[in-house]
């Protein structure tokens, strides 16, 4: 008799438990609203997600009743924490934005180049799970009584920060609440409930006004001065940050005296001339090379930029301003920036090429942002070409490291002749052997001149000097 009872409540827990009665109530949608006509929608990624729950915490249960079949046990933060750890919550993120109309760097989805993809991205977005709920249902198949999965329901609660990689702070934070449920079985239930409800957070974020005033460059108090600036052309790399005819409009510069002695006299004065350019995966050095339309113009390495539309550009004086990559040339690896306001100083331009033996000094910073304005000595060693491009370069000994490249290269009279592009390395240590890019064959290639001698060219003034007429 007992054994028949037994027999007849597994039975009851069995075809309650596929019948479907454990209807949890559908999750809420999210409408996206298209980008505002006119809007810049600045490029973003995700950073991390953390949380704020200790291993150990309940964060749901499996319900007890009729319809669910047994155990009845608790669920804890350390059952589901994996979920959040993999690949698939920042592919929903990835996802979720990209679909509500945002620029997102870094699509794991892409074939090739993904991480210089990451470099363009201006703002970083990171999640800490601040709460998870999971109410979840056993399932047993009525014919062969064995487990056959769980539906139930997940909400999830998280904290998002965006930070300006230009500003170098926090620009917005807030909280959404995701939720989703299904009363589909389901083997992998706390899991997979847990990144959907994460899915629907990350909706919620997308929607939010405040988000979007970030995210498109909305915001006139907080965001516009740094997040406004030039469309986005594509979304692919190695593209010009200007429109292909813009790209190869030729800029003029005008000419400046050379100087005589500076660096035997006093070489820490060419520093002002010398900034920091963060941005991407790190830093580099760049060098003022003239003014342009009442903004300073620089030049650096293509890589050093990246696929960035904008950078933070750091001055002698420790004064930060943000600057727009006007124009790049992947292959000779050089690149223009402009920032808003004059340059303080310029570094004339030697025309004559360099020859071996003679002194020549590099500037930059090394290593670590904080040793910015360094400079190094040393000799031309050869004259040679790249072996695939063919295109010129210049050897020497002078010390450079990371951080340096981008940074001037500078005759004993303080007059550019080059810029830091890289050097060799033996089993990690650094060497001698240092590569330069010839400051002149750089410039031809980004369609940048020098004003004939004794003019100057319209819209560029020399510092110190007031056009006529």
């Amino acid at each position: 008799m007992a054994k028949a009872v037994t027999l007849g409540i597994v039975l009851v827990l069995s075809l309650s438990g596929c019948l479907g009665f454990f209807v949890p109530e559908p999750a809420p949608t999210v409408q996206f609203v298209p980008p505002p006509a006119g809007a810049r929608v600045t490029p973003l990624r995700f950073g991390r997600i953390t949380a704020a729950l200790r291993h150990g915490t309940e964060v749901g249960d499996y319900q007890f009743g009729l319809l669910c079949a047994p155990p009845y046990n608790y669920l804890t933060w350390g059952a589901v924490r994996k979920a959040i750890e993999g690949p698939v919550i920042r592919d929903l993120f990835v996802q979720t934005l990209s679909d509500a109309g945002y620029d997102v760097a870094g699509d794991s989805r892409r074939l090739y180049d993904e991480d210089e993809d990451l470099q363009r991205a201006e703002l970083v977005v990171s999640a800490e799970v601040v709460d998870l709920d999971l109410a979840l249902c056993s399932r047993v198949s009525p014919f062969f009584l064995v487990y056959a999965g769980e539906a139930g329901e997940a909400t999830i609660k998280i904290a998002w920060t965006v930070y300006s990689r230009l500003l170098r702070r926090p620009v917005y934070r807030t909280t959404t609440t995701g939720r989703a449920a299904s009363n589909h079985t389901r083997f992998d239930a706390p899991g997979s409930f847990t990144e959907e409800a994460f899915g629907a957070a990350a909706a919620a974020l997308a929607a939010e006004e405040g988000f979007r005033a970030v995210g498109f460059a909305l915001d006139p108090v907080d965001a516009a001065a740094v997040l406004r600036g030039p469309e986005r052309r594509s979304r692919e790399p190695g593209v010009p940050a200007q429109s292909d005819a813009a790209a190869r409009r030729p800029l003029t510069l005008a000419r400046r005296p050379p100087n005589h002695g500076l660096m035997r006299r006093d070489a820490g004065a060419a520093v002002g001339a010398v900034v920091l350019i963060a941005g991407g995966s790190g830093h580099g050095s760049g060098f003022f090379i003239g003014e342009i339309d009442g903004g300073g113009l620089i030049l650096t390495n293509a890589h050093v930029v990246g696929d960035a539309e904008r950078l933070r550009v750091t001055l002698a004086d420790n004064s930060v301003e943000i600057g727009t990559v006007l124009r790049r040339h992947p292959v000779r690896d050089a690149a223009l920036i402009r920032i808003d306001r004059p340059p303080p100083m310029v570094l004339p331009i030697r025309e004559k090429p360099v020859v071996v033996g003679e002194d020549v000094y590099a500037i930059g910073a090394p290593l670590y942002e904080k040793l910015r304005g360094t400079v190094t000595r040393g000799i031309v060693s050869a004259l040679r070409r790249e072996p695939v491009t063919r295109l010129p370069e210049i050897q020497a000994d002078v010390a450079v490291y990371g951080g340096n490249s981008g940074g001037p290269l500078v005759d004993a009279d303080g007059n550019v002749v080059g810029f830091t592009v890289g050097g060799f390395v033996d089993r990690g240590v650094a060497t001698e052997l240092n590569i330069f890019i010839p400051i002149i064959d750089a410039l031809q290639r980004l369609q940048v001149g020098l004003a004939p001698k004794g003019l100057t060219p319209k819209g560029l003034t020399p510092k110190g000097l007031t056009p006529k007429g």
